[in-house]
């Protein structure tokens, strides 16, 4: 939802002390920079959503207006005129209990928690094998490029390691061991240690970056510095390095180039499908959740909640197996063993994980 759409000076005195009263209570847990952020956007747009329906306070929420604001939401009936999804609204809520307990108003906050979404189903969107390789392909094009260097640099890096964007935006060029071919580095959302190594087919590609930001005097600090970004037009900041949306589009190109080398095409999914398409790599080759928290930096619950409907684990065939006893025995039909002698047999549980979606194409 875009801030242009929302204005600090629209909020009556009632809701900017509740704003800010809100802000106040995110200081005092000790919020990261990032969810100060969101405590300060959201509650916003709480607020003016609120007062479009002519509720002019925090004090003043019945529970029917409150249910109506969401179903507002849903009918994409605010103010960027687009429907939000069950978890965005979520979002919404934990800004407005946020500042419901910023200023005591319990009776409200009773109500308000006591709503729950409607639970979604999960798409995963991930790329297959082909689409990968046509993607790296393109990239490996692009590296020869000077100009486009940087391009190919990023797709490697999510490939490897498949950073959020934001991380990607101020990714250090110390969390990259170019000797030994290792990627590690804390994720900004929740310090979580991420760690991965890069395949020695595509390591000449950081080396051969890293070289050239060197050689054209960029500073190196991080691996993509503000000054190789070709910004056009005006900036709401002045970073030291590429923003978050320069690593949306530079993606986007990437992925869009490679289309020609692959004759199925690449699925037109989001950036954020290099997080989804490296944890079912992995997971379609027999590592644990707990090896794909450690590569992005989601915990183990996160994980598991996210890709268990998506493959059939050893240790879930294990317990289908002992679930169903018959199924693991031998029978003696077509042999001359008496019909009473079935025996239990060996079934080895294979060591890698069964995909429940056809693992050439991925999900749509």
């Amino acid at each position: 939802m875009g801030n242009k759409q929302y204005h600090e000076h629209e909020l009556t005195e009632d809701w900017a002390r509740a704003r800010d009263a809100s802000i106040h209570f995110g200081e005092l847990r000790n919020h990261r920079k990032s969810t100060k952020k969101n405590d300060r956007r959201v509650s916003l747009w709480v607020a003016c959503d609120f007062m479009d329906m002519g509720v002019m306070s925090a004090e003043t929420i019945q529970d029917t207006d409150w249910l109506e604001l969401v179903e507002r939401y849903r009918a994409g009936q605010t103010r960027s005129g687009n429907p939000l999804t069950e978890g965005s609204i979520r979002k919404r809520k934990e800004a407005l209990v946020q500042m419901l307990k910023a200023m005591q108003l319990n009776e409200t906050l009773a109500f308000v928690q006591m709503w729950k979404e409607k639970k979604e189903v999960k798409e995963i969107r991930y790329w297959n094998l082909e689409e990968t390789e046509a993607m790296h392909h393109h990239a490996l094009d692009l590296a020869q490029d000077p100009k486009t260097l940087k391009l190919a640099t990023l797709h490697f890096l999510h490939y490897h390691i498949a950073p959020r964007r934001k991380d990607s935006s101020m990714f250090k060029w110390e969390y990259i061991d170019l000797d030994e071919g290792i990627i590690q580095f804390s994720a900004d959302k929740n310090a979580k240690r991420c760690f991965s190594f890069i395949e020695p087919r595509f390591l000449h590609v950081f080396k051969n970056f890293k070289r050239m930001l060197e050689d054209e005097g960029h500073d190196t600090t991080y691996l993509f510095p503000e000054t190789i970004a070709g910004h056009s037009g005006t900036t709401k900041e002045i970073l030291p390095h590429i923003s978050d949306k320069t690593v949306y589009e530079w993606l986007i190109k990437v992925r869009n180039g490679a289309a020609p080398y692959y004759k199925g095409g690449i699925r037109k999914y989001s950036s954020h499908s290099y997080r989804h398409t490296l944890a079912m790599r992995f997971l379609n080759s027999g590592s644990t959740y707990e090896d794909v928290s450690r590569i992005l930096g989601d915990t183990v619950a996160t994980i598991e909640e996210h890709y268990s409907e998506l493959v059939v684990t050893p240790s879930f065939r294990k317990a289908w197996e002992a679930a169903h006893v018959r199924a693991t025995m031998n029978t003696t039909d077509g042999t001359a063993q008496p019909e009473w002698l079935d025996r239990f047999r060996k079934v080895r549980t294979p060591n890698h994980h069964k995909s429940l979606v056809p693992h050439s194409r991925g999900t749509d």
